[in-house]
């Protein structure tokens, strides 16, 4: 079963400036075609950056199937998937998103959306294989500089 995690786990950021995080996927031998990521945020401390949101280098998900930004609403989703042989089974990360950080010194945070609509899952044949967001919380300290 998959796990997902957002890597770094903890960032300390200046006010004002902007961090990168990225999903990794933790496939435990388990194969994946299809990964469907939601992150939720505080849009008064965070504005994802769209044109930021990539597939990262050398993910073998390897077809951006979508990705949207709502920074009213706080919502970043991206969707990566792989049509053929080999599907991957270790640990690899997906894709990545910057985030500018707003003028509030306070520490904040980007979760995975567990249900809904924008539900974070790991899947094969359209078979959910996601066993859990373990780590799934970036904290993002603003500090002056």
């Amino acid at each position: 079963m998959v796990d997902l995690r957002l890597v770094p786990e903890t960032v300390q950021a200046n006010l004002l400036a902007s961090v990168t995080l990225e999903v990794q996927v933790e496939a435990n031998g388990q194969e994946v075609s299809l990964v469907q990521v939601g992150l939720a945020f505080d849009p008064a401390h965070l504005q994802a950056v769209p044109d930021s949101i990539a597939l990262s280098d050398g993910s073998p998900l390897n077809v951006l199937l979508s990705k949207d930004v709502n920074n009213d609403q706080g919502i970043v989703t991206i969707s990566a998937g792989r049509y053929s042989a080999p599907l991957p089974s270790a640990t690899f990360r997906m894709a990545r998103v910057t985030f500018n950080i707003r003028p509030v010194e306070e520490t904040t945070a980007v979760e995975f959306i567990s249900g809904g609509t924008y539900a974070t899952r790991a899947s094969v044949g359209g078979v959910s294989v996601t066993r859990g967001l373990f780590g799934a919380t970036v904290t993002v300290q603003a500090v002056h500089p």
